[in-house]
């Protein structure tokens, strides 16, 4: 499991667009997101790396 920052995400509309990116990668991940924090836990069997490009595709760079 990968935990992830991902400081632009902060509406629900952020959090599926995260959500679909990682889809997108890995169709049977499971991502779990915490708008307070700007968290997302991803359950995945995909590489960090993928994971991370997914994203930074999207405009939604993580840290972590």
């Amino acid at each position: 499991m990968y935990q992830l920052h991902v400081p632009k995400m902060h509406c629900g509309g952020c959090a599926g667009r995260v959500t679909r990116a990682v889809a997108g990668v890995d169709p049977s991940a499971l991502v779990k997101a915490d708008l307070a924090t700007r968290e997302i836990s991803v359950e995945t069997t995909a590489e960090l790396s993928e994971i991370r490009e997914a994203l930074d595709r999207i405009g939604y760079p993580a840290a972590g």
